[in-house]
Parts: structure tokens; sequence; C-alpha cells
């Protein structure tokens, strides 16, 4: 009997290894990968910032693709070291909803209080699985 209880506790194990055992990639995305993407395709984004009393509305309008890569996330990150793989060095981090407008271009946007602006970095993904990964510093001093 004990002999039949652990040949069945051996294979209860073996069955669980093997269900929970997956497949998986590991994307590594280095700063400077960031940096050079973000910088090939800065003309395609376009940030808008205006001041409104003590807060700034921020709009940021981004393509549908860029290279047969489908946009995927839009996040906003205050701190520094946002897509860098190594690091998780940032304050604070949320995924911003998106909106067509009038004409069919995709954006988001969001306020925040003049005392919050330091730091501020709008990330950007697109493809799926490993894909592209964009962030661009916001400039709330030329704001109008």
């Amino acid at each position: 009997m004990n002999f039949i209880f652990w040949k069945l506790h051996f294979l209860l194990i073996v069955l669980c290894v093997m269900a929970f055992q997956a497949s998986a990639t590991s994307c590594i995305t280095t700063k400077k990968v960031v940096e050079e993407q973000s910088t090939e395709y800065r003309q395609k984004i376009k940030i808008e910032v205006s001041k409104n009393g003590t807060e700034f509305i921020v709009y940021v309008f981004m393509p549908d693709a860029i290279n047969d890569k489908k946009f995927d996330n839009v996040y906003f990150f205050k701190g520094i070291s946002q897509f860098d793989a190594t690091k998780d060095d940032y304050d604070f981090f949320m995924p911003l909803r998106t909106y067509k407008d009038e004409e069919g271009r995709l954006f988001t946007l969001y306020t925040i209080k003049e005392g919050l602006t330091e730091q501020n970095t709008i990330g950007l993904t697109y493809g799926e699985g490993c894909g592209m990964a964009l962030e661009y510093q916001i400039d709330y001093t030329n704001s109008h």
C-alpha cells in the first residue's frame, strides 16, 4: 500500500510540473535601445502642454501603428528609468486610457498640478510580445 501511495504521489508531482511548465521568451529592453527608438520616431508623436491656473493639461497624439507594429499601450511615469529592464526607479506608474478625436487620431490626456511636474515621462509601446518601447520626457516650460 505504501508503494502505491508513493507511486501516485510521484505521478501527481510529475503531472503538476508538466502542467505548470511554460515556455517563455524574455524581453530585455535597455535604456539605449529605448532612446534610439524614441529619437527615430519622435516626429510621429505629438505632445501638447497647456497651462490652466496651477495645473497643466497634457495631450499626447500617437499613430495607430509604427512600422507594422500596432499601438499597444501608453503609460505615465513619475521618476526615472522607465523602460530600462535593469531598474525600477520610478516613483509612480500608471497606464493611461486612449481615445480617438474627431479626425480619427489616437490620443491620451492627463492633468497634473504644477508641483508634480518634475521627471514626468510618457511611455508608449508598439507591437505584441517584445515589440518596441518609446519614452518622452514632458517639458512643461514651453506650455501655451
